[in-house]
């Protein structure tokens, strides 16, 4: 019975761990159908003749419908031909000078950033005085806005996204082609290959799962083998109880009889000949009991040797499988850019914080670090470059955390750290050492030296607090640090 108990807890933590490989691939999907909806955003409004079908892609990538959306980009596609085809060049109307409409849209995104008023001012009244230093920190403020061509909106958002190791090498192909293309309507191809690669993975999803349902399936026949073997072993002992007792009767009955002929007195020939036949009774169900009992060891014997192949057997099975689980979980919150935990694992870490904290009230703090001027390094050094600072930068902060602390990739050239029983000062002179020896860690590429440097938004968790609201106070103390400057530490 231990060893059926055993292998139903095998069968159950087997179905958890399928459960889970396809909580990550639904999360996989779900982070693709994301980064289609905001491509869908970033290129509508170009042309209103396209946006009913970015609106249709959009709607199924959202309800994650992808053979309707794969159908849909064909038939952007078509209408993308159909225009190029027909619609004559025109000119934009210009209805308010480019000056005053610089100006509303950077009053708009840094409102509430009174590092940037006196900017903002001088832009408007007298914006010649506006040095370089001070042109670049106001277009940073309007980074958050979409600037960007589509394809390197797409590009980006390949970049920050989450993906299964066997694609990588082919995303980071689509998106130098996207960086690298001076066409407008280079994203069309791209969305068509993320949409071949989005086929791929749900084809290898339904794999990994039928394979793994093909194994949980030999698991319930190898416990029924087992509750078989069960019963048979009982069906043989009931079954040997039994033949002992009809050899206990016979023997007493002809022990009975013996004693009868005993007592009757009869001569002694008599006597002897009755024993004889008494004890070839006797004798002979012996015989009988004995045989049963060979053929229904033979018997158990047989099931057990099955049984224990067949064990051994899917027990080898069991074991690559839980192997390949354990390996597709770690590899599922494992930034393969960093080598550190990603946004998977943050956000399942910082739960887990965030419950800790309420029960006993220690400090906790997240800090949220940005790479300063990262697109101008991609684009001066190249993306291998850039891969190759954040692995470094990562590798700097890891290693001046504690083993309770966390440290994971928060998407693009973010990375989040939680200090658990930090106090909130203490926090902050470990901040500056960790920007300090970045800044001073000596980054080169090609033989030439490259000052790298970054910026960080600190906030604790405080009474009432939400892991929501200290990640806005962190992100706003982030864009704080970035106004003001770069390559220092706000906190809110």
């Amino acid at each position: 019975m231990a060893n059926q108990e055993n292998w139903r807890q095998e069968y159950l933590d087997l179905a958890t761990r399928q459960e889970e490989a396809q909580r990550v691939h639904a999360e996989q999907l779900s982070q693709l159908a994301r980064a289609i909806v905001h491509l869908c955003i970033a290129a509508s409004g170009f042309e209103p003749l396209l946006d009913q079908h970015l609106g249709q892609i959009r709607r199924f990538a959202r309800k994650q419908r992808f053979r309707e959306l794969i159908e849909q980009v064909g038939a952007l596609d078509d209408a993308l031909l159909r225009q190029e085809e027909s619609a004559p060049p025109a000119a934009a109307p210009v209805t308010e000078s480019a000056h005053a409409r610089l100006v509303a849209a950077i009053e708009q995104r840094g409102a509430g950033i009174p590092a940037l008023a006196p900017l903002i001012q001088r832009l408007r009244e007298q914006p010649e005085q506006l040095s370089a230093g001070d042109i670049d920190r106001l277009l940073d403020t309007l980074a958050p806005r979409a600037r960007q061509r589509p394809a390197e909106r797409l590009a980006e958002l390949l970049k920050n996204l989450e993906w299964p190791r066997r694609i990588e090498q082919d995303l980071h192909a689509l998106r130098e082609r996207l960086l690298s293309s001076e066409r407008d309507d280079a994203w069309e191809s791209a969305l068509e290959q993320l949409a071949e690669l989005l086929g791929g993975i749900a084809g290898e999803a339904d794999q990994q799962v039928k394979a793994t349902e093909d194994l949980l399936t030999q698991v319930t026949s190898q416990l029924k083998e087992l509750d078989r073997y069960v019963s048979g072993a009982r069906d043989a002992r009931q079954a040997s109880l039994k033949s002992g007792q009809r050899l206990g009767r016979a023997v007493d009955d002809e022990m009975r009889q013996m004693h009868a002929h005993a007592a009757s007195g009869n001569d002694l020939a008599q006597l002897r000949e009755q024993l004889d036949r008494s004890l070839a009774t006797i004798r002979r169900h012996v015989r009988d009991h004995l045989a049963g009992e060979h053929k229904r060891h033979a018997k158990t014997e047989r099931l057990e040797n099955d049984l224990r192949q067949r064990t051994q057997h899917l027990e080898r099975e069991l074991a690559q499988v839980r192997e390949q689980l354990r390996e597709a979980h770690h590899r599922a919150r494992q930034d393969a850019v960093t080598g550190i935990p990603n946004r998977m694992a943050y956000e399942e870490r910082l739960e887990e914080e965030y419950k800790r904290w309420r029960r006993h009230n220690h400090f906790l703090v997240l800090m949220l670090w940005d790479i300063d001027d990262f697109k101008k390094i991609n684009d001066r050094f190249g993306h291998q470059a850039g891969d190759k600072t954040l692995r470094i930068i990562a590798r700097i902060l890891e290693s001046r955390i504690r083993e309770t602390d966390f440290i994971g990739r928060y998407g693009g050239e973010e990375i989040a750290t939680l200090l658990v029983g930090s106090p909130l000062t203490d926090a902050r002179k470990v901040a500056e050492e960790m920007r300090h020896a970045i800044e001073t860690s000596g980054f080169h590429s090609g033989g030439r030296s490259v000052r790298v440097t970054v910026s960080c938004g600190i906030s604790e968790f405080r009474s009432g607090d939400t892991p929501d609201q200290v990640f806005e106070r962190a992100d706003a103390a982030l864009y704080q640090a970035k106004a003001e400057g770069k390559n220092r530490c706000i906190v809110h």
